[in-house]
């Protein structure tokens, strides 16, 4: 039955259980039921974080392309380029909808790498006028 097996895997993963998100992972690869599986990416988004990008590139190769969709939405809310190689792939997808996410979902994770990069820029321009502060009071 779909729902006990997604309310099991649920629990498991509110309860921090270790293997819940090996668990999703699977679920998201083999389990007979869309919904399910849509549920499964889901939840992995909420994640939100790396770990979740194995399971989630996963669902890219899901045959419903609603399925495909709704993991690269999650790949880019993540926004780890790691999973760049997978998402590109998809430009090649024959559904329209699946090539237009991939191609959102590459250019957030350009936007991520730039916002990344300004960010270290901006901490490095502080530091580097904190230094250049102390080292002037220090010379008078």
């Amino acid at each position: 039955d779909p729902g006990v097996r997604w309310t099991s895997i649920q629990l498991l993963y509110t309860m921090k259980d270790p293997d819940s998100l090996t668990l999703l992972e699977k679920t998201v690869a083999e389990d007979s039921d869309v919904d399910v599986r849509m549920k499964a990416v889901k939840l992995l988004n909420e994640g939100g974080t790396s770990r979740q990008v194995p399971a989630l590139v996963k669902g890219l190769a899901d045959l419903e392309p609603d399925v495909r969709i709704a993991a690269l939405k999650a790949l880019g809310d993540i926004g780890d380029p790691a999973a760049a190689p997978w998402v590109a792939a998809l430009l090649k997808d024959p559904e329209n909808n699946v090539k237009t996410e991939a191609l959102h979902t590459l250019g957030r994770f350009q936007e991520k790498r730039m916002k990344d990069f300004q960010n270290l820029t901006d901490q490095l321009r502080h530091q580097y006028e904190a230094a250049v502060k102390k080292s002037q009071q220090n010379s008078q």
